[in-house]
């Protein structure tokens, strides 16, 4: 990825979980698209006749489980935040010399029309990003945690180092020195897209299979669940996960596609505002079960394609208290990073209920 081509400026939104069409029949995502699917809205080139039928043209990964560029409803969109875009697939699309016209690029004039697009867009949704995210306080504990001060931070250097070569990042791992090192706390920089009221939703009802369907139905509500509920510690998010340490220094990782991983030491401050979504989880609550492990290993796991050919599938942390575990770094489908905590046999570790409440934040109306 270090050609000049590694990356775009462009709108990004995801497609919603449940909507109701014009019919007033409910959907789950849209025909071409799964609900959560990360999607790239062709703003630059948007004609008037599809804004006047309320629908947009969107490259992102179909239920078909390729890429295509598909037209879609207005309504089945929601976060829709400016950033970059670093997906080769998505970026051959976009750059093709059939299409290239109709997307944003890489000069200047083109990150300030899409990062206005955007704002645009937000400003007439009747529901912003904030309000949208009001639900938290209806499920996080009376024991939750507020927002704490965050200050800006320009992310376009470490966007700008991101590598899909499986030795240069282990070049780099190993450059940080991290086996021996002792953790102190976690931060997650990014709004955690599967915390959301719909999604903790989706994941009880995913756990709860088989269940007698009444409570089945129950359950699935998050208003309903036990505290002591075992819920999965596997988490979406679209930002650099940081990690401090006793001695003082702080690593820092993240990846948006197969292909491409960051890696950094004392690069972020620790208090950087995210430069997308609002934050809405507390790490280091969430986490606190790493705090004081000792990191004993870092692997670097290559995963294939079905044509044979390797990419980078995850960076897997090997950490110890009393036994060992692994946090786990992965890149996902939806152009996701996924942050899981896991047993050394790959079962992914799962926290009483209440932590999920006791990490979210507490927002006002």
């Amino acid at each position: 990825m270090d050609n000049e081509n590694a990356w775009n400026f462009c709108v990004a939104g995801n497609i919603v979980k449940m909507r109701t069409d014009e019919n007033g029949v409910l959907r789950h995502g849209t025909s071409g698209f799964s609900g959560g699917t990360k999607v790239y809205l062709q703003g630059k080139f948007w004609n008037e006749y599809h804004r006047n039928q309320g629908l947009i043209a969107v490259i992102g990964l179909s239920r078909g489980k390729r890429y295509e560029c598909l037209l879609v409803p207005v309504d089945a969109i929601e976060n829709v935040r400016f950033q970059r875009v670093f997906n080769p697939r998505v970026i051959d699309m976009m750059d093709d010399w059939e299409y290239a016209s109709a997307w944003w690029h890489r000069t200047a004039d083109d990150k300030r029309e899409a990062k206005t697009f955007a704002e645009e867009w937000n400003k007439q949704e009747k529901g912003s990003e904030e309000s949208s995210h009001i639900s938290f306080e209806r499920i996080a504990s009376e024991e939750g945690c507020s927002p704490e001060e965050r200050v800006e931070f320009d992310f376009t250097p470490i966007d700008n180092e991101h590598t899909n070569d499986a030795q240069e990042l282990r070049k780099r791992l190993d450059s940080m020195k991290l086996q021996g090192r002792v953790i102190s706390d976690i931060r997650f920089t990014s709004h955690v897209y599967n915390l959301t009221e719909d999604e903790i939703g989706e994941t009880l009802w995913r756990e709860t299979r088989g269940y007698p369907n009444d409570l089945h139905n129950y359950i699935s509500n998050p208003q309903n669940v036990d505290d002591n509920f075992p819920f999965p510690m596997w988490f979406e998010m679209d930002e650099p996960l940081l990690i401090r340490f006793e001695d003082g220094d702080q690593f820092e990782i993240f990846t948006e596609v197969e292909e491409c991983y960051y890696v950094g030491m004392n690069r972020i401050p620790w208090n950087a505002k995210g430069k997308v979504n609002i934050e809405n989880v507390n790490g280091s609550i969430l986490f606190d079960i790493m705090k004081g492990a000792v990191i004993t290993d870092v692997e670097v796991v290559m995963n294939s394609y079905p044509s044979g050919e390797e990419y980078i599938g995850s960076v897997r942390i090997r950490w110890k208290k009393e036994e060992e575990y692994y946090l786990v770094i992965e890149s996902e489908c939806h152009d996701y990073m996924g942050v899981s905590l896991e047993e050394c046999s790959g079962r992914i570790i799962k926290c009483p209920f209440s932590k999920i409440k006791q990490s979210l934040y507490i927002r006002s109306e």
